[in-house]
């Protein structure tokens, strides 16, 4: 799957495949082997890149993660194609009506859902987190309404596109 993660200012295409237990990630046409470990419950990881270990401290804020690793500190926004087509394309003040359609932007495993039909949510709030890549990824409301259906439970596991619950 490619994505595109902007950091500093700069964008840069990633492609990620799975390669037997760990990632071949391809960075603006260089192959690396990539593998994620969480090493503890917060945001510490073990990373491994072409066999070389790095400790890096992940945390995700809203839009964007924060990434610290050999004592840099970064800030990277990170978007399926699908996203960045949309964000090109479509305003970003747009106001939202109607409905809103909430997809899973990758396939992964539902390991929290903390709401359900009913519940009236607002805007950046966690609606449920996805386990990507040995990532949780928080999903969070793009706007402030009421969540009418939930299509998904703990302990599915989602393919990327997937309908996961809708906002009204």
């Amino acid at each position: 799957m490619k994505y595109y993660a902007e950091v500093g200012g700069r964008t840069v295409q990633l492609e990620i495949t799975e390669h037997g237990k760990s990632f071949l990630v391809t960075i603006s046409g260089r192959e690396v082997i990539a593998d994620l470990r969480q090493v503890d419950n917060l945001a510490l990881y073990s990373l491994l890149l072409d066999e070389r270990s790095h400790e890096v401290f992940i945390e995700q804020r809203r839009d964007e993660f924060v990434v610290v690793i050999a004592g840099e500190r970064y800030r990277v926004k990170v978007q399926d194609e699908r996203a960045k087509r949309l964000s090109e394309v479509a305003p970003q003040a747009m106001a939202h009506e109607g409905e809103t359609v909430i997809r899973a932007p990758m396939p992964g495993l539902v390991v929290a859902l903390d709401v359900r039909p009913g519940d009236k949510v607002r805007k950046g709030q966690g609606l449920l987190v996805l386990e990507a890549m040995k990532m949780e990824n928080e999903m969070r409301s793009p706007r402030d309404g009421t969540v009418r259906t939930v299509y998904v439970n703990k302990g599915d596991r989602v393919e990327h596109g997937r309908d996961l619950m809708i906002i009204a």
